[in-house]
């Protein structure tokens, strides 16, 4: 990380005026004359439009023919031009990483204006800094990481398959890993969905009649998913490991023995002859299949399996002999495979929160208390009771049901948050239930009806034209009556009233919640959960399919509970950014990344612990190692390293000192060093000088990729060399774009201010403010409260 000690860079300095608009607040004459009499720059050239076609001519010519490495503008905010100023340091043979921007618009012209001599003089401190820290750059090396064509998608719903298909019409190779030995997920059990009223096992086609298809989507065994040239399948399988990195992950796969080979072809011959039968799960062991079986009708592939667990395998040995075509090979054992893949998408899911955690309401003590899947499989024609709405404990027409919400969600013991789509579950089954079985009487009980998609209100108001009845209260228990019916009590909290309703059947609305195995498989990739436990994605506004690994993506309900169109819509989202990243072919990364001293490393693990990426490991007796395709730039590991072994390119220690000093060489007082955010920290700051609103000139600023790379020690050291004050301006704590950056840089800033009360010093020279890019005002009150308290 060191230079040469004969290195010595020489920089040029641009001074821009913005078409002359910025003279009235800075004397740009006196400032021009100070730079030229500095000696620390090899030319100093004043221009009224840098950033119009004629300045950045200039730039690149005069950088060009004085053979300067580093070149420092002084102009407006590098948010706003920065880039078409890097291109053109760029066009003149330099690495756009020698460019420092000082921000003399919106931090001193603009943020300053009844304060002329002082905005200057600001200015005059922003050009020095700028240029000891173009002093101590050094080169970015840039290193290529080719990314592998085949994407990886885990999780065979309707999430997944949607992925899978986007990715082959865009070009790209496939393989759907799947637990479960058919494709299809939870839909396989819904029979029909909200808001089509349909069958839940239609995926999209790949173009509408319009575009040459046959039709705008089909049953799922129709879609030709198995013989997809593109489009590995893979079922009963999972995810047991995952090395490498975006672009070349090495993922292992353990696929279990089916024991039927693809040569089967679904005559069903086995399962005849099987003499082992047992309760059929997929329609609540109300119905039995066979030790040898086909899961589904429409099971994708439609190949048998045998049930390991209730198969006498040799013993017997009948659907062997029955075969037609030697299929099945009883011997088959548990395998292995590894995939190469560039991207990784995670589809998988979510189930119903296990109903006999809710001890009050019975679940699996009294038969008729069923789950919303379970009443689904029940009104299904392929169901076990041919869609007739019966009861499970004695066959009887159901001529009551009471549909319970929110059982599990919205509830500190059990789930916290909305599952989204219980209202409409329950709505849609209420709406069928009238529709076929008039007689029925069906109600509702429900803490809020929340029907939020697109028509979906239309559910609610025919359940209640057809005489659903809704009772807003949520039964503190179920339990047996007579003659075998069921009694809920519940309060009416809209009239008071206490309800005790006698039923036939009960259908709990459970809450949603992750896929088992999903905690296991984020530790294998290293994504990071969300309090509900679904994937975390990057960021949820505008990034919501990117995962903190980069090159893993998330798709559907594995995020959060969502349905269908939801669903479908966000594995594509997902499968497009996959696309993206695969379709470049390589990455030209910019090492911008931490740089560990393996010599000065104490194999703490503290860095591992605070990288939000996993891009950074330590293995017994060796140390820290950077997996550099994997890190984000954020710098919190070198901000944490105790040893001061961790460096982050760009933004060194060496750097930040040089940097501070430059702010504060004039000697003014107090002197405030506000250290912020690129992001949300750097931009409130900008947004003050837009809006006009003056805060105190000695209040100086830089810039970092994330307030946490900051070493405590650099900043008693700025202390202790005549800085009055550190400002750290940081992003929100829950919308840090580094993940816990804030929240780290929050704990020292405590630390720090503890330990200055402890040795008699004013705690007051360190503070923290927390802002997002439109709290200008909020950077603005800390400054000037930071002046009044220092002075």
């Amino acid at each position: 990380m060191k230079k040469e000690e004969s290195f010595l860079a020489k920089i040029g300095l641009f001074i821009c005026d913005c078409g002359g608009t910025l003279t009235k607040n800075l004397n740009f004459d006196e400032l021009t004359s100070w730079a030229e009499k500095s000696g620390r720059f090899a030319f100093v050239v004043r221009h009224s439009d840098l950033c119009g076609e004629s300045g950045l001519r200039e730039l690149r010519e005069k950088t060009r023919k004085a053979g300067v490495d580093r070149v420092v503008v002084a102009a407006c905010s590098p948010k706003v031009k920065g880039e078409e100023l890097a291109r053109s340091v760029e066009a003149a043979g330099l690495s756009r990483y020698s460019l420092v921007v000082a921000n003399i618009r919106e931090q001193c012209a603009w943020a300053h204006p009844s304060q002329p001599k002082e905005a200057t003089g600001k200015a005059k401190a922003l050009i020095n800094a700028a240029a000891n820290r173009a002093e101590k750059l050094e080169e970015v090396p840039v290193k290529p990481v080719p990314i592998h064509q085949r994407a990886l998608v885990i999780g065979g719903g309707i999430s997944g398959i949607t992925a899978a298909q986007e990715l082959a019409e865009l070009g790209f190779d496939v393989t759907i890993v799947e637990r479960q030995p058919t494709l299809g997920g939870l839909c396989l059990k819904l029979g029909t969905v909200f808001p089509t009223d349909d069958c839940s096992l239609c995926v999209r086609t790949t173009a509408c009649p319009a575009l040459g298809g046959d039709s705008t989507r089909k049953c799922i065994y129709r879609a030709a998913l198995e013989v997809d040239p593109r489009i590995q399948v893979m079922t009963n399988a999972e995810v047991v490991n995952v090395v490498g990195e975006v672009g070349n992950f090495s993922v292992v796969v353990r696929k279990k023995p089916r024991y039927v080979s693809d040569a089967c072809i679904n005559c069903g011959a086995c399962a005849e002859v099987c003499p082992v039968s047992v309760p059929d799960e997929f329609n609540l062991g109300l119905s039995e299949r066979k030790a040898i079986y086909l899961p589904f009708p429409q099971a994708i592939p439609p190949i048998y399996v045998i049930d390991p667990e209730n198969c006498k395998f040799k013993e017997c040995a009948k659907c062997v002999d029955a075969c037609p075509v030697n299929a099945i090979n009883l011997d088959e054992k548990e395998e292995e495979v590894v995939i190469n893949a560039g991207t990784i998408i995670v589809a998988t899911g979510f189930e119903e929160y296990d109903p006999r955690r809710l001890v009050d309401y019975g679940y699996g003590k009294i038969p008729d208390v069923v789950t919303q899947v379970d009443l689904a499989r029940l009104l299904d024609i392929t169901g076990p009771t041919g869609g007739r709405l019966v009861r499970r404990s004695d066959g009887r027409p159901v001529k009551r049901i009471v549909m319970i919400q929110c059982a599990g969600s919205r509830d500190e013991k059990h789930n916290f948050y909305c599952s989204n789509i219980c209202c409409m579950i329950a709505l849609k089954h209420a709406v069928m239930i009238k529709r076929r079985f008039p007689e029925v009487d069906v109600v509702i009980a429900y803490m809020d009806m929340r029907p939020v998609g697109s028509r979906y209100e239309e559910y609610y108001r025919e359940a209640r034209e057809l005489g659903v009845t809704f009772v807003r209260g949520k039964p503190a228990c179920i339990v047996p009556g007579e003659e075998g019916e069921l009694v809920v009590d519940v309060e009416n909290t809209l009239t008071g009233e206490y309800n005790r309703i006698k039923a036939d059947m009960v259908a709990l609305s459970m809450s949603m919640v992750p896929s088992k195995g999903t905690q296991e498989l984020a530790r294998i990739l290293g994504v990071k959960l969300g309090p509900d436990g679904y994937i975390e994605t990057l960021d949820r506004k505008v990034r919501p399919a990117e995962t903190n690994v980069a090159g893993v993506f998330v798709a559907g309900a594995a995020m959060t509970p969502m349905d269908i169109p939801y669903s479908v819509s966000h594995a594509s989202a997902a499968a497009i950014m996959a696309a993206r990243l695969m379709k470049r072919g390589k990455i030209e990364k910019p090492l911008l990344t931490a740089v560990v001293d393996a010599y000065a490393c104490g194999k703490c693990l503290v860095c591992e612990w605070a990288c939000p990426f996993k891009a950074i490991s330590v293995v017994e007796g060796e140390a820290a190692m950077v997996k550099e395709a994997k890190c984000f730039g954020c710098g919190l590991c070198a901000g944490a390293c105790p040893a001061e072994a961790i460096q982050l390119r760009h933004h060194t220690d060496e750097q930040i000192t040089a940097t501070i000093e430059g702010l504060t060489y004039d000697g003014t007082k107090p002197n405030i060093v506000a250290i912020a955010c690129y992001e949300c920290g750097y931009s409130a700051i900008d947004y003050a000088g837009m809006l006009g609103l003056e805060y105190p000139a000695n209040v100086r600023v830089m810039e970092v990729p994330c307030t946490a790379v900051i070493d405590p020690q650099e900043i008693l050291k700025a202390l202790t060399n005549g800085v009055d004050g550190v400002l750290i301006v940081g992003c929100f704590e829950r919308r840090c774009h580094f993940d816990k950056g804030v929240r780290a840089m929050g704990a020292r800033v405590a630390l720090l201010r503890e330990m200055l009360k402890q040795l008699g010093l004013n705690p007051q020279k360190i503070q923290m403010v927390n802002v997002d890019c439109a709290e200008a005002d909020k950077f603005v009150n800390a400054a000037k409260q930071m002046i009044a308290q220092l002075q």
